[in-house]
């Protein structure tokens, strides 16, 4: 949508199609950090938006693109023209990213910490349709009039999302005064299906209590949800019959948490102990000698779906050393060694 709206000087010349099509490839360039998961998936998730995603590097990711393009693209223009369209690609890359809940480290290699403003769902298919309407269009009409509009609908979409984010923060805040809960950190985290569905953690040291809740009355997304996970979409529902759940990073059983505090602080899961923001135990495992602790991040589950990310470590016997495990997508069960 940049390169379209942006279609001045240099571009002019060159086929909306191949400005696109540079753009998309750009766009497209930073999530090459996801290679490394095939190799080390819980090194990805802390490298996963890091470099590739920087401001910092941005000029230089783009300028590689751009040296890229004229062969990929087989046109008739060298690198500099299309060294703009590969520096918007890429910013808007960013920029999209730093809306989820990840995290971005758009000042490294400077600096690691990670900027997150979580107003929009991953996989959000309303912000996904606005900018797929707005390039189909810009073919048909006026490509650039086209995709000022689709951006302008766009901006007030975020702006809708951003103060729906105010109230589900102010819900928690007020949720925390209610319960006198002290120091607490309180975040809101959009969710999918609806612009009106929000997850909002309180967060202290060694717990973390959740809620999921609709800001709003029923909408078509929803209701499309609703049909695809109906038991994930009824989770969400209206303020006044919020229901919070406490995750001690432990657990709650007095039995297995020495064991699994004794997992959290191994060595050798320091890597996710980097990743996770909101650690809880997801759960033990004993089967004959052996046992395996889990640990999740409730950023990323979903009501009445299995957790993205699943990470822990297994012994055969009391006494034997821990190995780092993962759980494999969409399995209850199945383990990967790491």
């Amino acid at each position: 949508m940049l390169v379209q709206a942006i279609g001045t000087g240099r571009f002019v010349s060159m086929p909306v199609r191949q400005r696109v099509s540079a753009g998309f490839i750009a766009a497209a360039f930073p999530d090459i950090d996801y290679l490394v998961f095939w190799a080390a998936p819980l090194a990805y998730l802390n490298i996963h938006q890091g470099l590739t995603h920087s401001l910092v590097l941005m000029p230089l990711w783009a300028g590689l693109v751009a040296a890229a393009c004229p062969y990929l693209l087989r046109g008739a223009h060298g690198w500099q023209a299309f060294y703009p369209l590969c520096v918007l690609g890429i910013s808007a890359h960013i920029g999209g990213d730093l809306i989820t809940a990840y995290g971005t480290q758009i000042w490294a290699p400077f600096s690691q910490n990670r900027v997150t403003l979580p107003i929009t769902y991953v996989i959000d298919p309303v912000f996904s349709g606005m900018l797929l309407i707005g390039l189909v269009v810009s073919f048909k009409w006026n490509a650039r009039r086209a995709a000022i509009l689709a951006l302008g609908v766009l901006g007030s979409y975020l702006g809708l999302q951003y103060f729906l984010h105010t109230q589900a923060l102010a819900i928690g805040h007020a949720y925390v005064r209610g319960r006198a809960l002290g120091e607490a950190g309180v975040h809101a985290i959009a969710q999918p299906f609806s612009p009106f569905n929000w997850k909002i953690i309180v967060s202290r040291e060694l717990d973390v209590y959740e809620t999921h809740l609709r800001l709003a009355g029923s909408d078509g997304v929803a209701c499309l949800g609703a049909w695809l996970f109906p038991s994930t979409a009824a989770a969400y529902v209206a303020p006044d019959a919020a229901r919070w759940t406490r995750y001690p990073r432990f657990g709650a059983d007095p039995r297995t948490a020495p064991l699994a505090r004794e997992v959290w602080l191994q060595d050798g899961f320091a890597g996710f102990r980097e990743f996770a923001r909101f650690p809880a135990l997801y759960r033990v495992d004993r089967g004959g000698a052996a046992c395996c602790v889990w640990f999740t991040d409730l950023r990323y589950t979903l009501p009445g779906m299995l957790p993205p990310f699943r990470f822990g470590m297994c012994r055969r016997a009391d006494a034997g050393p821990w190995r780092l495990y993962r759980l494999r997508l969409f399995t209850e069960d199945e383990r990967q060694a790491l």
